[in-house]
């Protein structure tokens, strides 16, 4: 599916996408759904498996709704929305063992903006993060549960990275539930957070990011982490329980920026609440 048409509507068919991709090829644009849908397409209670994306939608585009879709086994993203996508909801939503993020937001210019990414079940995806925010304009993550990040991710991941259009506005992470989200990277074997905050092509500091009432358990290293050598702006934590971790925050060698944090709870935390190795950073 993803031909553009005045409006397409697959509301309550309950019917299952079951692909054959045997691997992934970049150019081959064998999805489950995508490419440019239009203004006001609905998609819900669709099972899709086994494609290279579970949806892959490239903007510009507003006010897609996607509830209720289950996406299973795919080689890359589950939902990818990029290039402009807009006032689009993604909710409770259920996405597993994918090859690449669950969900992403990818700010190709135009940016998207004004999407909101809420009551959705994310697990163990192969490689790379649960969910993923590429830059972007306003977007909302709310109400996820975010579990089994195994390599290469982390539970929540904020980046400049991958040709994106600056932040812009306020970003809003609240009330997400990240378990086991920390995982190891193949870089001199590094590790990253359960919330990955990453200035990696550019700076993170024309916009707000905030996170506020998130639960982080059981993370293998630490569960914040600030990595790049770009200006990582100020990113702020607001009522954040952490429960078993190395660390609470870690940041590498050569980060700028600063976090503010309230209401911070840390329990379980077997090395140091801060591991910071770099003097550019507070």
């Amino acid at each position: 599916m993803g031909q553009r048409q005045s409006k397409q509507e697959y509301p309550d068919l309950r019917f299952a996408i079951s692909g054959v991709t045997r691997y992934r090829i970049e150019s081959s644009n064998d999805n489950g759904s995508g490419g440019s849908l239009s203004t006001g397409c609905l998609i819900q209670n669709i099972y899709i498996e086994h494609t290279k994306a579970g949806i892959w939608v490239t903007g510009p585009v507003t006010g897609l709704h996607i509830t209720g879709v289950i996406i299973r086994n795919t080689w890359a993203d589950g939902i990818n929305m990029n290039t402009g996508v807009a006032n689009t909801v993604i909710s409770y939503s259920s996405i597993r063992n994918t090859g690449d993020d669950g969900l992403a937001l990818w700010s190709r210019y135009p940016g998207d903006a004004s999407n909101t990414i809420s009551f959705n079940s994310v697990q163990m995806p192969v490689l790379a993060n649960g969910i993923a925010v590429y830059g972007g304009n306003g977007n909302t993550i709310t109400d996820n549960y975010i579990a089994d990040i195994i390599t290469q991710g982390g539970g929540l991941y904020v980046a400049n990275r991958f040709n994106v259009t600056q932040f812009t506005g306020t970003t809003t992470l609240a009330r997400n539930t990240l378990v086991r989200a920390s995982s190891p990277t193949t870089d001199n074997g590094m590790y990253i957070g359960a919330i990955w905050i990453h200035a990696s092509d550019g700076a993170i500091n024309s916009g707000t990011i905030a996170f506020s009432s998130t639960s982080i358990n059981n993370s293998i290293w630490s569960a914040i982490s600030f990595w790049g050598s770009q200006d990582g702006g100020t990113i702020t934590f607001d009522d954040v329980t952490v429960s078993g971790s190395k660390y609470v925050v870690d940041v590498l060698d050569g980060v700028t920026g600063q976090a503010s944090f309230t209401n911070t709870k840390a329990t379980n935390i077997t090395t140091a609440g801060v591991h910071i190795c770099t003097a550019k950073f507070q």
